[in-house]
């Protein structure tokens, strides 16, 4: 392309000529189209990006109201990407996330449109596409992801993927709607066991709960980055001598952005569904041993070549299930333990009997790792969920804590006694030490010593406490006395 101008040369006020400017176009034009291609596009992957898509979307939805044209949103997520991202790195994400973006283009049609929209998520628009079309095109791309055997650096990895369906018509009129039914949907196909495609319905309040549910996914996000988490601590005591506190449970807080307290039912289950329960768990690891190694290696050193788990001090750190089967995460651990100096007799790590029978095999793999360093493990909750003793004997634990909803009524309910009795007397034979949770008066408190539970746990003893006002105590009493009653918000 060519610019032509003209400009009149004149000479004592008459026209003497004129100039002509020509003006090769071609590189600039080139140079605004390549800009204009690359705001739309993830530089990743060459695929549109978020706002380029929504932009897409918002035609289709104006289209949708004049044309009668069924057109369908697919919301696809990946399966176990976060493994690969960890064990591997990001060279080795980046490759993945490639290999996907090039199977969506050539399993799609030419007349589809295929975006990345961040991380391990990926939109596709089918145009002209019924809603059972779409179903089959949806399962088809899922049947060839899953197919993907990612090889990086001799490892091998299975890649699945979760999608998200809503069809797009003249009932469509809101783009933010519409996003978070898709968004909504995919959700959904994640907790109904992956690997799946679910049609989403616009529901303005199933919409309202979901985004309400991202949102405080966003704000957990923000306060692991603004380090607005705080530790607590909950004493384990000896019930026999209750005065001796013998183990410490660390449990986590939230801080809104006003400093206020968040109960941990507020935020758990939403880490837990959002896939960031690994992220807090990091967090817990990593202040602990920042701030708690001058203390455990004292503690340690004063008690060394006492082998007695009756003079142990322990700090027990409750791990999420995502965790338990990461091998990124054990490695994490490990490292943190080398870097702090930590020494692992001084560690516990809680797990529930439902992440053990879930995932046994990854579970006792990652339990023997830490036990060959030193660490303890308590099994949590004890007969709440499939409890089987049979599968006890292949868990390398130390200790069983005995669900507190069998606990909290023993002084009232025989049933409940004969339970904690029995729990109590089959650690007991297999080598275990025992806790009982929910210790809420002292009546409990001493019912549990007639039936010989080793300790006890519970508001009656010490409430959850900001691990800061513990560094405040000298160390000896710090590892050895049990606070009075201390209001908190929230438990657990």
């Amino acid at each position: 392309a060519v610019h032509f101008s003209v400009a009149k040369v004149k000479c004592t006020g008459t026209a003497a000529g004129c100039v002509i400017v020509l003006r090769n176009m071609g590189k600039e034009r080139e140079l605004k189209r390549r800009l204009a291609w690359k705001a739309s596009r993830d530089d990743l992957t060459g695929l549109l990006n978020r706002g380029e898509f929504r932009r897409t979307l918002s035609s289709a939805i104006e289209q949708a109201q004049t044309e009668p044209i069924s057109q369908g949103l697919l919301y696809i997520d990946l399966d176990e990407f976060k493994i690969v991202n960890d064990t591997c790195g990001h060279q080795a994400g980046d490759r993945l996330l490639k290999q996907v973006s090039t199977l969506l283009l050539t399993q799609t049609r030419k007349a589809d449109t295929v975006a990345r929209l961040g991380g391990d998520e990926f939109g596709v628009l089918l145009a002209n596409c019924s809603t059972k079309e779409a179903i089959e095109i949806a399962n088809s791309l899922i049947d060839s992801i899953n197919d993907i055997r990612f090889s990086f650096m001799n490892k091998v990895f299975h890649v699945g993927a979760s999608v998200g369906l809503v069809n797009i018509n003249q009932k469509t009129c809101d783009l933010e709607d519409l996003l978070a039914t898709v968004d909504a949907a995919c959700y959904t196909a994640k907790e109904q066991g992956r690997n799946r495609v679910f049609v989403g319905q616009v529901d303005t309040r199933k919409i309202n709960l979901r985004v309400e549910e991202l949102n405080q996914a966003s704000r957990i996000r923000h306060a692991l980055r603004d380090d607005r988490l705080e530790l607590f601590y909950q004493p384990i005591v000896d019930t026999k001598n209750p005065a001796r506190r013998q183990h410490l449970e660390i449990l986590v807080r939230m801080l809104d952005k006003g400093g206020a307290l968040v109960a941990p039912g507020a935020f758990i289950p939403v880490a837990e569904r959002n896939g960031l329960m690994q992220d807090v768990d990091r967090w817990i690891i990593h202040h602990l041993f920042e701030t708690e190694g001058e203390r455990l290696r004292s503690h340690h050193a004063r008690n060394a070549g006492d082998t007695s788990r009756s003079t142990a001090f322990v700090y027990t750190i409750n791990l999420s299930g995502a965790s338990l089967v990461d091998p990124a995460f054990l490695e994490y651990v490990k490292n943190e333990l080398r870097r702090f100096a930590i020494p692992p007799e001084t560690i516990g790590f809680e797990i529930t009997e439902t992440q053990v029978i879930t995932h046994m095999d990854k579970a006792i793999h990652f339990m023997s790792e830490l036990k060959d360093l030193g660490c303890s493990f308590l099994l949590d909750d004890f007969g709440s969920g499939m409890s089987s003793f049979g599968y006890l004997k292949n868990l390398p634990v130390d200790y069983l804590k005995i669900d507190g909803l069998f606990v909290k009524d023993i002084c009232s309910d025989p049933i409940d006694y004969s339970m904690v009795k029995a729990i109590n007397e089959i650690g007991h034979v297999m080598g275990l030490r025992t806790i009982a949770e929910y210790v809420e008066n002292d009546e409990i408190l001493l019912a549990l010593e007639q039936i010989g539970v080793d300790m006890a746990q519970g508001y009656s003893i010490a409430q959850p406490k900001p691990l800061s006002s513990l560094r405040q105590l000298p160390q000896a009493q710090a590892t050895q006395v049990a606070e009075p009653l201390y209001a908190t918000a929230g438990q657990g």
